[in-house]
């Protein structure tokens, strides 16, 4: 065991020795996105993130090599019928007011989480890993490397696909754990 540890050690200190640090590390980037609600009069929640707003993306900005993990987290209650909810994402900055808009003109990031009339859950990690969609991290992972500000949306969409159902969503976090290197 020993001796194990001896050549492990040795091997450590001829990398740093020869220039070649140890230079990678994972770096959790929290973005608050507070409340959300949407309802038949204001049927779409906006919120615009700009990455360079927030220090743990900054301090690393450079030196981010791809995202490893991916939440949106929060507690969701919606009102009086079933609903299906949604988040999508634009590059930049953009203000679509209907769900078909952003339909239309945006990138499906995650969803649906569907819930039964009055039904409430909280939003864990595993359970929203599996609702991001494959276009949706690589959008994330586009902006990450690109100028780090997007729009994402919220939407409560009724079973069938298209009216608009009530929903609060607190606490919510666009939760992004970055593969960082020196």
């Amino acid at each position: 065991m020993r001796k194990i540890l001896t050549i492990a050690l040795l091997g450590l200190a001829s990398l740093v020795l020869t220039g070649c640090p140890l230079t990678t590390g994972q770096v959790v980037v929290n973005i608050d996105l507070g409340t959300v609600h949407v309802s038949s009069s204001d049927p779409v929640s906006i919120h615009n993130v700009n990455l360079n707003d927030n220090n743990d993306y900054v301090d690393h900005k450079a030196n981010v090599k791809s995202i490893s993990d991916y939440a949106v987290l929060g507690v969701v209650n919606n009102g009086s019928s079933a609903l299906n909810f949604e988040v999508w994402m634009t590059p930049g900055t953009t203000a679509y007011t209907t769900a078909a808009d952003v339909k239309a003109h945006a990138i499906k990031l995650w969803g649906p989480l569907t819930l039964a009339a009055g039904a409430s859950r909280t939003i864990g990690w595993d359970d929203s890993a599996g609702l991001f969609t494959a276009a949706g991290k690589a959008a994330v992972i586009t902006e990450t490397l690109g100028d780090g500000q997007f729009t994402m949306y919220a939407l409560g969409l009724g079973t069938d696909g298209t009216t608009t159902s009530e929903f609060t969503a607190t606490h919510g976090q666009l939760v992004l754990v970055i593969d960082a290197g020196i």
